[in-house]
């Protein structure tokens, strides 16, 4: 017995007659028979109809016997007639119907799913072809437009949302996509990030309005500044220079501005646009602050600009008035410069009578001991060195006044002070300003001065300055003296600007 049937029509149209093959298909056992049918047309039966008239016409002259008969044959034979017609009527309907349901079943077999046709690709539901719809299968989303062709490698807007799909169709969902030299990203939902932040592995990225991911750009929102790198990273606790201006984008990613930042045991500050400020002087709140070439603002630290001399307390601002720095009394005027240096309590050691030609060994000893070493011009006129050449010892003997050229320069002498502080700095051909921080340091100076107090060679000891000029502890006359500046640059540039300290 057949579960199922189907119905296949092959029409064959020739001579005024229609044939038709039924096909009739057993899902149970797969055999497929054919049976051959035959349909007449309208036209068929209209000249069955006409044959009998003309035979009833032509029986009629014979005869009223055989107009009997021929009535009575007439009559059977269109009974007949009517009756094939109809059986064969009753076939064709038969045979057309199940040849619809035939069309019907193979679509349903044959679209459904995603189908290729040609190049493209689309879905069919029931039979019917899908336009403007998504369609979801295997955890992966695809769209259809309407043309019913499967969106691949473009993008798709609705909703306000800008969706993209890849060269297979499938949506993009947190994932990158790139081109044209851009980066863009679309979202677990498959929208595109637009004016938007995005965190991932630890770093944080923009997309702006067009949906392009930033990249060596600043964005500025809800009064902030961000930096985003090369790689589209937000710069977070991180420095970043450019256009010769260095900046600093703290832990949230905003640019500091108009603030300090402290690191590596160094402050700085960052302006009104974010920029950090360099070899500057920063006021604010009644204070003034400098901050050197590295940005870093100056703390316990003497600073020196255009001949002028400042100093920055702990708290990083610019003292004026009076202080005091160690052991040195300092003035400055209200901008801060200053304009005396005093060191006190310095030690007064005369020459005479042990060394009378040891100007050089007595001055030296007072700067030691006013830097802490506990000597004697003795022992330091014994430990200087001996030499025909005073750039490396004393010619002569210090303790004699006989003889002639009996001295030492600062190179010849300079190794007794760094034997007992650890360091010396000869100061040859330094510059007065040189000298003058020295002397705010709290460090004396040697100096050797020519054509002074009726020696061709003498040395002092500098102690401090002020307007007028230097204060200093002369060894020959055992008294604490001055000279202008003036005096001093002319008996010093004499003796081959010699100078020593540490």
């Amino acid at each position: 017995m057949l579960t199922s049937f189907v119905f296949a029509l092959s029409i064959i149209i020739s001579g005024g007659f229609v044939k038709a093959d039924a096909i009739l298909v057993d899902n149970s056992s797969s055999e497929i028979k054919s049976t051959p049918a035959t349909i007449v047309n309208d036209e068929s039966s209209s000249s069955s109809e006409s044959n009998a008239s003309s035979s009833e016409s032509s029986n009629s002259s014979e005869g009223d016997n055989s107009d009997s008969i021929s009535e009575s044959s007439s009559s059977e034979s269109s009974s007949k007639s009517s009756n094939d017609n109809t059986e064969v009527n009753e076939t064709n309907n038969t045979a057309e119907s199940n040849a619809e349901v035939t069309v019907e079943s193979q679509a349903d077999a044959s679209k459904n799913g995603i189908v290729q046709e040609g190049s493209s690709f689309y879905y069919y539901f029931n039979s019917v072809k899908q336009t403007n719809s998504f369609y979801s299968e295997n955890n992966k989303i695809y769209y259809f437009g309407n043309d019913g062709k499967m969106f691949r490698d473009q993008f798709y807007s609705n909703w306000g949302h800008i969706y993209y799909f890849g060269s297979d169709g499938t949506r993009y969902d947190n994932k990158y996509y790139s081109n044209w030299g851009h980066n863009y990203y679309f979202g677990s939902d498959g929208v595109r990030y637009t004016n938007q932040f995005l965190s991932a592995s630890g770093h944080t990225y923009y997309f702006g309005e067009d949906g392009v991911r930033y990249t060596n750009q600043f964005y500025a929102n809800w009064g902030n500044v961000y930096y985003f790198g090369a790689d589209g990273a937000r710069y977070d606790d991180q420095f970043y220079s450019n256009w010769g201006n260095v900046y600093y984008f703290n832990s949230d990613g905003v640019r500091l501005t108009n603030n300090f930042y402290s690191n590596w045991g160094n402050i700085y500050y960052f302006d009104g646009n974010g920029v950090r400020l360099t070899n500057s002087f920063y006021s604010n709140w009644g204070q003034t602050y400098y901050f050197d070439g590295n940005g870093a603002r100056l703390t316990n630290q003497f600073y020196r600009n255009w001949g002028n001399n400042y100093f920055f307390g702990s708290d990083g601002s610019l003292y004026r008035g009076y202080f005091k720095y160690q052991k040195t009394d300092i003035w400055a005027y209200g901008d801060g410069v200053i304009y005396s240096s005093q060191n006190s309590n310095t030690p007064l050691i005369g020459q005479l009578p042990n060394l009378p030609t040891g100007c050089e060994m007595t001055a030296v000893t007072m700067m030691l001991q006013y830097a802490g070493v506990n000597i004697t011009k003795e022992q330091v006129a014994n430990e200087t060195p001996r030499s025909s050449n005073p750039n490396y010892g004393f010619v002569g003997n210090p303790y004699s006044n006989s003889g002639s050229g009996l001295w030492v320069l600062a190179t010849g002498i300079a190794s007794v002070v760094s034997n007992h502080i650890g360091w010396s700095n000869v100061l040859n051909g330094a510059s007065i300003d040189s000298i003058k921080d020295k002397l705010n340091q709290g460090h004396l100076v040697v100096v050797w001065q020519g054509n002074m107090n009726g020696f061709g060679s003498h040395t002092i000891t500098l102690t401090g300055y002020d307007q007028k000029g230097f204060n200093y502890n002369n060894p020959w006359t055992n008294r604490r003296e001055n000279m202008s500046y003036g005096t001093f640059y002319s008996h010093w540039n004499s003796d081959y600007q010699n100078a020593l300290s540490y």
